[in-house]
């Protein structure tokens, strides 16, 4: 298996048998695991693009285990991520009070195993929130024309787009 540690772009030492385990089996075809980049790589954004949920999870209040939710995303040009929701979930509370998360997102079963996840900062606002909501409504309900109905509702709510900034890429590929 080829296995790199990485953090924010700094490569961490690695022991001397782990190199000449992996010196051993460069040739083969293993997955590959890489922890701690900062930036995405052509394979990230090609898997990021694509209609998929991702799993976010945020700060849990006290008392309580994380709880990741599966949400609808989109990829920005500078490597953010962003996604939309109602001003009044537990989830916007708790970003207002700690503005992190983590997002993984995973290739469908059926497809070679692939996941990406990420850990950074966020930022709230309002704008743009109820054109990034009609943008992945189209995308996500794509072939379902009954399913945008629920575009009206949400332009009675008050939305809030979230965008995620990556600082810790980590990735696994077969």
């Amino acid at each position: 298996m080829t296995y790199e540690m990485l953090n924010f772009g700094a490569a961490r030492e690695l022991s001397a048998s782990h190199d000449a385990d992996e010196r051993r089996h460069a040739d083969s075809a293993r997955p590959a695991y890489r922890c701690g980049v900062s930036s995405l790589t052509p394979a990230d954004r090609e898997l990021l693009s694509r209609p998929l949920q991702a799993m976010v999870t945020v700060q849990p209040a006290r008392r309580r285990w994380p709880a990741p939710r599966p949400v609808w995303f989109e990829l920005t040009n500078s490597d953010a991520i962003q996604i939309f929701s109602f001003a009044s979930t537990t989830r916007v509370a708790r970003l207002r009070e700690v503005p992190r998360a983590s997002i993984v997102v995973a290739a469908p079963l059926g497809e070679a195993e692939q996941w990406v996840s990420l850990e950074g900062s966020v930022t709230l606002t309002t704008e743009g929130a109820y054109e990034l909501a009609e943008r992945l409504t189209l995308r996500y309900y794509a072939g379902e024309p009954a399913k945008l109905a629920v575009l009206d509702d949400w332009r009675a709510a008050e939305l809030v787009r979230i965008v995620f900034s990556p600082e810790r890429v980590s990735r696994y590929a077969v």
